[in-house]
């Protein structure tokens, strides 16, 4: 399986980091029904189906602190109640952020980063199912993507889809953007992304389903972006960076 991965700026790619983050086009896969959209009134409680919320906050207690994160259930409900329903397995306990890139993003949610010995395979795993991808519209509708061959990523090409006919709801337009990372379209599982500064080449590409909450929160995620790396092609923190444990807050 290749790594998920998120499409980078030029400067990167001419430093010869676009065989890792271009990769040939998957299969379009077929979307097992986990992670259903919830009902339209947001994301539900896969412990108690009584519990609802639009806007619950996932909240990550990492090794650099604790993140708040505001999900989007109402304009990516697939994407969200995947997360809501992996995070109440306690499936993200354990996990670390394998990949930060400075001044871009920080990449977590690869239940093989629990082990040490999975290392060269970090940025593979996943839950081992596919969601399809949402885009939300301006005007309110969610834009799922297209699963035709010709939409798919090629060598050395960019999406030709563009959602919502570029009029996005969502954009990688500040840091704290939480958004699904990927190896292709409809290819979305558990690893997820959060950026650390407007990267708006993403906008169309990866999915938006939340946005971190507060200022502190970003501060932490902040102080995990500022972590020393190996640096490409794998850019793993030289020092772990763990997710302890996530849970939703639903108030």
């Amino acid at each position: 399986m290749r790594a998920l991965a998120i499409l980078v700026p030029l400067l990167f790619l001419a430093a010869g980091f676009a065989g890792c983050l271009q990769p040939d086009a998957p299969a379009p896969p077929k979307d097992d029904g986990k992670g259903a959209p919830a009902a339209a009134k947001g994301c539900v409680s896969s412990k108690d189906t009584n519990v609802t919320a639009k806007t619950p906050t996932w909240v990550l207690n990492t090794s650099k602190g604790v993140m708040r994160i505001t999900l989007f259930c109402e304009d990516a409900p697939k994407t969200t109640q995947n997360i809501v329903d992996l995070t109440e397995d306690g499936y993200f306990d354990g996990t670390r952020f394998h990949r930060v890139i400075r001044g871009f993003m920080n990449q977590g949610g690869d239940p093989l980063s629990k082990d040490d010995a999975q290392q060269s395979r970090w940025g593979t795993g996943g839950p081992g199912y596919r969601i399809t991808d949402e885009f939300t519209c301006k005007n309110g509708t969610i834009d799922a993507r297209m699963n035709e061959p010709q939409y798919l990523q090629r060598p050395g090409e960019t999406y030709r889809y563009q959602p919502c006919g570029g009029a996005l709801k969502y954009k990688h337009d500040k840091p704290g953007v939480l958004s699904m990372a990927n190896s292709g379209p409809n290819t979305g599982g558990s690893q997820f992304f959060i950026t650390a500064a407007p990267a708006s080449h993403l906008d169309g590409a990866h999915p938006i389903f939340g946005q971190v909450a507060d200022p502190a929160s970003l501060a932490v995620n902040d102080e995990i972006n500022k972590v020393p790396t190996t640096g490409r092609p794998t850019d793993r923190p030289l020092s772990p960076v763990d997710l302890k444990k996530a849970t939703i807050e639903w108030a």
